[in-house]
């Protein structure tokens, strides 16, 4: 009987086992995924290195031809001498043909300093009075030269071991000082045994002395640092001292230094490769079943003060609006030419002009860049306009350009030329100027800052010249203007999101996320461009696809309201372009006043619903030193516009609102001069009240 229960225990445990067993393969699966394992390896690199060597040399001079009055033909037979030198060499090592050659490149500046020794002796004899004797005199004559010399070198390496290295190469230098002294011993000729006398002193020559040279050196690195290496080297050469087409001597010279080079480059490389790779992967459909993966996504509108609402609808308003355009007083050129850009537009007669050209007041239905296109025709008809107007007219280059000046007066007289030819303007009112580079010049070390450089300015004496142009157009306003995206997920094992916003089929505007990014908030503000298209709802789709390959989708959409403009709507919006600040700068100049003071009459004479006072920068620089340049550029101005407002004694909005969108809108292809010109900018915008 105890055998028998005994029994019956043991086949329920092993049925519970079995049973769990079972069950856990039921929740658990493993499957093979495709997997991007990564590993890494390091790739050495022959690097660019920098350096300088000191050295001390001694040569030889087996034969010389110094030239009279130094050595007196027929008396002086000065030949082989001997000489010592000393110097520094900087330099570069440029690898050739990619990395681990064994050839290397090396151009080098030399500063060498030469002292040069040639000496003969003449034995004679001589009658001494004192003795009454015979006696031997010698006469040893000595030439001491100096030169200082400046020179390039340039020398090929070949690596023989990574260590030991051997240079070829030639080299020219040019003295910069010269100098020599030639004296006389006589030995024998007084009682005290002799006299010395300085004979004659001054330059070797006033005419250009240069010493070419051709040498071979080898050198052995020792390593100091991770970077820097020592390499202590020898090298013997030969070399000629020319003047005038002869040459004052020649020789072998032996040298020894120690170069000391730094890497500017690294020696080493560590790069990662992905290699695709099956991996098992256990999916817990407990888990799955338990969480399931899903998705929703939420729209929520930014009011001005940065509050969160839900966005319900969209309401888009077609208005009028009526935009101050500013002019951009530059007209630019291609490099080293003085021939008008194609993009300008141009008359080749008074009669095409008057005929063609639609006014320089007011237009409808035009953009800034298409207005810029014509500001050598703005420029003549308001010259016409206004005749006692003078212009002064300022030609520059990009710093670098040939022929300088001559360039930049060209330029200049090309404007010129085409005001007087087409628009028959005075040639007595406009005035001439060049100059190397603009008064306020953009940067010359970028070839950005070289093309705004190479342009002609207008200054003109009657600021009606100057003043904005009225362009009225049909935009949109859309209510809420910007959409905050907040999507949210069940599980995190996220492999990949994917965000669209679509209208009747067509994708406006996609957001793609990894697992880092599948919770990221997006901002979102429609554009103009997508304004003017929409007729139909707002879709938002969210999708995302988990590691498991497990999809979950979700849809939110965006309701519209259009409303069409009426003919009998003054305008709704009145925006002031300002052109008011050089590169990088956020100073505001006095010169703009009159566009400031134009936009604080507006706000004074009209119901006003809010007033948006936002700054731009260019494409150039860091996107968070371009936040903060175009914040300070629209203070600034908000400040000065509040200043006009009381000085007009009118009431100042509440609700002017101050922006910077430095890294966040590009006003204008900044491909162009002219676009990062007018990109650097501020705006006010005063939106109409509707009653």
């Amino acid at each position: 009987m105890t055998v028998i229960w005994k029994l019956f225990v043991v086949l329920c445990v092993l049925s519970r086992s079995v049973s769990a067993f079972a069950q856990a393969s039921m929740r658990d699966t493993t499957i093979m995924r495709d997997t991007l394992v990564e590993s890494r390896y390091t790739i050495e690199h022959s690097p660019l290195r920098a350096g300088f060597e000191p050295f001390g040399g001694w040569a030889q001079y087996p034969s010389s031809g110094i030239p009279e009055p130094i050595a007196q033909v027929g008396c002086d037979r000065f030949g082989s001498g001997t000489g010592t030198s000393y110097g520094i060499r900087a330099f570069a090592e440029i690898p050739f043909w990619g990395d681990l050659s064994k050839w290397k490149f090396e151009p080098a500046i030399v500063a060498e300093f030469q002292k040069s020794k040639f000496d003969w002796t003449l034995m004679a004899q001589g009658w001494d009075t004192g003795t009454k004797s015979l006696m031997s005199i010698s006469n040893q004559r000595e030439i001491s030269a100096t030169v200082d010399l400046v020179g390039l070198e340039s020398r090929f390496e070949y690596a023989v071991t990574p260590a030991l290295q051997l240079y070829a190469g030639p080299a020219i230098g040019v003295a910069i000082t010269n100098s020599y002294t030639k004296t006389s011993h006589l030995t024998g000729a007084t009682e005290n045994g002799g006299v010395d006398a300085t004979l004659q002193s001054g330059s070797l020559t006033t005419k250009l002395l240069y010493l070419p040279s051709v040498s071979l050196s080898a050198s052995y690195e020792v390593p100091l640092s991770k970077k820097l290496r020592a390499a202590p080297s020898v090298e013997f050469g030969y070399n000629w001292l020319i003047t005038n087409g002869s040459v004052l001597w020649s020789g072998i010279e032996a040298r020894a230094g120690v170069s000391f080079l730094f890497d500017m480059t690294p020696r080493t490389e560590t790069v990662p490769t992905f290699v695709k790779q099956q991996i098992p992967f256990v999916i817990h459909r407990e888990l799955e079943e338990s969480n399931p993966l899903t998705a929703s996504i939420q729209a929520v509108a930014i009011g001005q003060s940065g509050e969160e609402s839900n966005v319900v609808r969209m309401r888009i308003e077609e208005v009028r609006t009526r935009n101050a355009y500013p002019i951009l007083n530059y007209i630019f050129f291609d490099e080293g030419s003085s021939t008008f850009p194609s993009r300008y537009l141009q008359y080749s007669s008074f009669d095409e002009a008057s005929r063609i050209f639609r006014g320089s007041d007011e237009r409808r239905g035009v953009g800034l860049m298409e207005l810029y296109r014509e500001t050598l025709n703005i420029l003549g008809d308001r010259l016409r306009k206004h005749p006692k107007a003078r212009v002064t007219l300022y030609g520059s280059t990009s710093g670098g350009e040939r022929v300088g000046v001559v360039l930049a007066h060209e330029r200049a007289n090309r404007v010129k030329d085409y005001l007087v030819r087409v628009w028959q303007i005075d040639p007595s009112k406009i005035r001439l100027e060049a100059t190397l580079l603009p008064e306020r010049p953009s940067p010359v070390t970028t070839a950005q800052g070289k093309e705004e450089n190479r342009r002609v300015e207008f200054r003109v004496d009657d600021e009606q010249v100057s003043d904005p142009i009225v362009v009225t157009n049909i935009e949109h306003l859309a209510t809420p203007d910007q959409i905050r995206l907040k999507p949210s997920i069940s599980r995190p094992d996220i492999l990949r999101t994917h965000t669209s916003i679509q209208a009747g089929g067509v994708e406006f505007q996609s957001f793609n996320g990894d697992a880092k990014t599948s919770t990221t908030e997006k901002l979102w503000a429609p554009t103009e461009e997508l304004l003017s298209k929409l007729s139909d709802s707002l879709s938002i789709e969210y999708d995302v696809v988990d590691s498991a390959g497990h999809h979950a989708h979700a849809h939110a959409a965006i309701p519209l309201d259009i409303e069409r403009v009426s003919s009998d709507r003054p305008e709704r919006v009145e925006r002031f372009s300002l052109i008011l600040f050089g590169f990088d700068e956020s100073r505001l100049e006095h010169r703009n006043d009159r566009e400031v003071r134009s936009a604080a009459d507006m706000i004074a004479s009209i119901p006003v619903q809010r007033v948006l006072v936002q700054g731009f920068t260019d494409e150039t620089g860091e996107a968070g030193h371009n936040d903060r340049l175009s914040q300070d550029r629209a203070t600034k101005v908000s400040e000065r516009l509040k200043a006009a407002l009381r000085e007009v004694k009118s009431v100042v909005p509440p609700d002017i609102h101050t922006e910077g969108r430095g890294s966040h809108d590009l006003l204008y292809d900044n491909r162009l001069p002219e676009g990062r010109f007018f990109s650097r900018t501020v705006n006010i915008t005063i939106e109409r009240a509707v009653k």
